[in-house]
């Protein structure tokens, strides 16, 4: 009676093992924040979409820290053009505000590459209070979501979006 349940509890052990390793295998896995840094700085993070969602919270929480350095930040919004989320949306139109032009302006791009309709109206806004880099990139990026361009001309695009409105919601 011993011998067999010695050998269902080394079975059960083997059938645990080979499963928790199967899972791991399927599964991608996590990368701490040091982890994440580094590999950003050098670029060998690939397969952006099959990522887990805690890495996404966790670019969003680099693009957002304004104690990291421009270059990394820059990289976790590039990596995060990939995903068109309400909340990715929400991040970029947080950082339009942001000191580093080039946070701006590479925010202002990810907001052309998402392409929410809804973004129209603040990427208009962003001609008139935003200065070189990043005024080219709104244009580039309402160009990009719209098909049209008006330049920097803020009343041509206002008037253009009041009269297409329903479109972009």
């Amino acid at each position: 009676m011993r011998r067999l349940f010695s050998a269902i509890l080394v079975l059960l052990l083997f059938a645990g093992t080979v499963f928790a390793g199967l899972r791991y295998r399927l599964s991608v896995p996590y990368l701490s924040d040091n982890v994440l840094r580094r590999e950003l700085r050098r670029g060998n993070v690939r397969n952006d979409i099959f990522i887990k969602d805690d890495n996404v919270v966790r670019w969003m929480t680099i693009a957002r820290n304004r104690d990291n350095k421009t270059k990394d930040r820059v990289n976790a919004i590039k990596r995060l053009h990939v995903y068109r989320q309400d909340r990715v949306k929400r991040t970029f139109v947080a950082l339009m505000g942001d000191r580093s032009m080039t946070v701006r302006e590479q925010v202002i791009l990810g907001l052309g590459k998402l392409n929410f309709p809804s973004t129209v109206p603040i990427l208009i806004d962003s001609l008139r209070y935003c200065r070189g880099r990043s005024r080219q990139a709104a244009r580039k990026s309402l160009k990009m979501m719209t098909g049209n361009d008006f330049g920097n001309d803020i009343r041509a695009w206002r008037l253009w979006f009041n009269q297409h409105r329903r479109d972009y919601r």
